[in-house]
This record gives structure tokens, sequence and C-alpha cells, in this order.
């Protein structure tokens, strides 16, 4: 059970460090991650890329409106 959740927690290191190289927040690299997996168990791709964009233009959506109340207050 140790040996799990050092995987899971360097899983997780891993995570945040390529949402950070990409620009993007953890969570929304592990929703994107998920859809994928989604896509995956239904053996179908058709529809994947605009999910995927979706969940990047809700990222940069929340990200701006993030700025604009820490400016505002």
């Amino acid at each position: 059970m140790n040996a799990n959740l050092t995987e899971l927690n360097r899983l997780r290191e891993l995570e945040e460090e390529v949402a950070r190289e990409f620009g993007v927040r953890a969570d929304t690299l592990r929703s994107m991650f998920a859809k994928v997996e989604e896509y995956s168990e239904s053996h179908r791709a058709h529809g994947l890329p605009d999910d995927l964009l979706k969940i990047l233009k809700d990222d940069v959506h929340r990200s701006e409106v993030q700025k604009e109340n820490s400016t505002i207050h």
C-alpha cells in the first residue's frame, strides 16, 4: 500500500510538472487525461479533439476570470 501511495504522489508531481511546462492547470491536465481514457474505453476517437479543445478553452476562461477578480480586489 505504501508503494501505491508513493507512485500516486509521483504521478501527481509529474502531472503538475507537465501542466506547468504547458501552461495549464494540473486539474485541467487530469480532465484531459480522463477524457482521452473515456474515448479509449469506448473505442472511438470522433469528437475527441473538440472535447479536448473545450477543456483547454474552459481553463483559459477560468484563468482570465481569476486574473480579473484578483485585479478588482
